[in-house]
């Protein structure tokens, strides 16, 4: 069924005009991009499902291909939450962010085999690598081994059960790692800036496919619902007729358990404009009021 293809087309999908909003307001976050390039890459997927030369007049749903090449080449496929972090841009898309990323990976790699290779060099079986914020990288040595340390190792801290060096070489090396997160930071920022005002220059165009998924998902909305609750068409003029031929109650009937909803006809023929409506208490007739007040609302928006 069209319909059911339709809205099971329509619920994965972001709410886009959102979305533009926060990157025209320069509120954006990486996954909100992902958001968006998850729904551009499905508005195909909807194009299939309405098809063309409908009976019905729906809205024409323009592709974003560029805008989603953008975002498919510029974004992480699953970037962080926020700004704060790194890894927010796809490898690849930009070679001054690819040789920093390479230059510090090589880096940690040989602060990474620090540890096994001055274990092997110096013989100490107690030799650990670590880091803190306060001294950054450092090699501690058990107290009781300190004084085989090699002539190459600078004394940095004394603990009460150890004691931690550094060398020249480790130092080089930890700046490296440092400053190559600091520059990383600094390009996935500024990438992700530009990246964000190239989709803000398509804002009016995303903003007209946002408007026609909207149209498409009240339609199909209104459309399940008169499925499911049996809601005929109506006819609507300008006159002052009013013709509801076993009207039911939309609310009154979804809270039934096991019941069924008795309906009721109301007929106003030409030149009535009022109806007086008598009865005991609890005998209906507000719900009845209501009824046909709730059946010319739902005939009105369609």
């Amino acid at each position: 069924m069209k319909r059911a293809e339709l809205r099971a087309a329509l619920k994965p999908l972001a709410d886009l005009e959102r979305l533009v909003n926060r990157v025209l307001a320069g509120y954006a976050q990486p996954r909100d991009l992902v958001a968006m390039r998850d729904t551009l890459s499905r508005l195909p997927n909807i194009l299939n499902v309405i098809g063309e030369g409908q009976a019905l007049p729906l809205p024409k749903i323009e592709l974003a291909n560029d805008e989603l090449s953008l975002l498919e080449s510029a974004v992480d496929e699953d970037p962080p939450a926020t700004l704060q972090n790194t890894g927010i841009i796809r490898p690849g898309y930009s070679q001054e962010l690819d040789s920093v990323i390479d230059a510090s990976k090589h880096a940690r790699d040989w602060i990474a085999n620090l540890e096994a290779v001055e274990r092997e060099r110096t013989g100490l079986k107690t030799l650990k690598v670590g880091y803190n914020k306060v001294f950054g990288y450092y090699i501690e040595i058990s107290r009781g081994a300190a004084d085989k340390a090699p002539a190459n190792y600078i004394r940095k801290q004394t603990l009460v059960n150890a004691e931690r060096f550094i060398t020249p070489e480790m130092k080089e090396y930890e700046t490296l790692v440092l400053n190559a997160e600091e520059r990383i930071r600094e390009i996935e920022l500024r990438l992700f800036k530009e990246t964000c005002a190239i989709i803000g220059k398509s804002a009016f165009k995303l903003l007209q496919i946002a408007r026609a998924l909207a149209v498409l998902d009240v339609l199909s909305s209104l459309a399940e619902t008169a499925a499911l609750g049996g809601y005929a068409r109506p006819e609507v003029h300008e006159g002052s007729e009013l013709e509801i031929h076993e009207g039911r109650h939309p609310v009154v009937e979804q809270s039934l358990r096991g019941e069924r909803y008795i309906p009721n006809d109301v007929i106003f023929e030409k030149g009535e404009i009022v109806r007086v409506i008598t009865g005991p208490n609890m005998a209906g007739k507000s719900t009845y009021l209501r009824q046909t007040a709730l059946i010319v609302l739902m005939a009105q928006i369609g």
